[in-house]
């Protein structure tokens, strides 16, 4: 097992929640030791009146150690067997950390009669969401509006001391801009590996935004937005594509609607190539023909990562799929 002891620091203990497990392998190539969920007695996570079951079977093997809990907020696509909604996403990871804020070993000494030894806690505990959960509500725009996503993190705050987050979807918040503010949320991304690939996939490409908030994010000219429904939108606004080859950057697709929108314009504009880049890959709760459909009209022109378990990017298409690994291989790395 590969350690860190040039610096004098052991390798964190990874814990990879439903949404993370497909990163497993690429974990444990870096030397990362992975622990996963067990399952329940009909060997499922899920019981049949619909509750969770969470199991880290050998907790003892945490003692003492740095240990990071790993999970993608975000819908179950094709490539898991049962499916898991966000808040589902959300309830595991509050019972990942609660074992780890009080873990126990358990003795069963007779018919439903068991002792519970307590064990040393984890010397630190760090929350790493390679796709923020509940993104579509991330602040209030109506009176009486929940705003799950803070609810999430104000819940996983309460358990561990900071959370770090790769592209995250409120990018001016008041409330997360705080977070990041006081250290409690680090603000993480794969954007700069994406430009980097896209350099080498479509070189000498111009670099555009699809819509307001990514402009800001990024810096970069593109287009205007007004959603008329929280998947549809119309575009604003021109920008001048004739004769150029164009890549625009995103943190996430949904439906893909807009995209292929915004590809149809550039083109009938006169664009000689349309590229699109992005952070997170979404299945829909109905399945995964969005990204099919995406793939069958982009082909190479299309560049996501591997944040969110999808089978479209993970096994139909992995050419088509950024790691995220080294990026979390470098943030355990400034923990330490």
């Amino acid at each position: 097992m590969a350690s860190w002891s040039s610096k004098g620091e052991k390798m964190w203990k990874l814990i990879l929640a439903s949404g993370a497990e497909h990163l497993k392998a690429p974990l444990e190539k870096k030397g990362y030791q992975v622990f996963t969920s067990g399952l329940n007695y009909d060997g499922k996570r899920f019981f049949y009146n619909g509750d969770l079951y969470t199991r880290i079977e050998e907790i003892e093997k945490l003692q003492g150690e740095n240990v990071c809990v790993i999970q993608s907020g975000s819908y179950s696509g094709e490539l898991e067997q049962e499916k898991f909604t966000t808040q589902d996403r959300i309830f595991e990871v509050l019972q990942i950390l609660h074992l780890l804020n009080d873990p126990h070993s358990v003795e069963e000494v007779g018919h439903k009669r068991y002792v519970n030894t307590p064990l040393e806690n984890p010397r630190d505990v760090f929350l790493l969401l390679t796709c923020m959960p509940s993104g579509k509500q991330d602040h209030a725009v109506r009176t009486g509006e929940c705003n799950s996503a803070r609810n999430a993190l104000d819940l996983f705050l309460n358990y561990c001391p900071r959370v770090g987050i790769i592209d995250p979807h409120p990018w001016n918040v008041e409330w997360f801009n705080t977070l990041k503010a006081t250290g409690k949320v680090i603000d993480l991304s794969m954007v700069p590996r994406l430009l980097e690939e896209i350099g080498r996939r479509f070189p000498g490409s111009e670099l555009v935004a699809p819509d307001e908030g990514a402009q800001v994010r990024l810096g970069l000219d593109g287009f205007g937005k007004k959603r008329t429904s929280s998947v549809e939108s119309t575009l604003l606004g021109d920008v001048p594509v004739e004769g150029k080859a164009l890549a625009f950057v995103d943190d996430l697709i949904l439906t893909g609607g807009t995209l292929l929108k915004t590809r149809e314009h550039t083109l009938k504009k006169g664009a000689s190539r349309f590229a699109f880049a992005a952070t997170h890959a979404l299945p829909l709760m109905t399945g995964e023909d969005n990204l099919r459909r995406l793939v069958g009209i982009l082909g190479e022109d299309l560049l996501v990562t591997n944040t969110v378990p999808s089978k479209t990017f993970i096994e139909e298409y992995p050419e088509l799929a950024l790691d995220c690994t080294p990026l979390i291989d470098e943030v355990l790395r400034s923990q330490t």
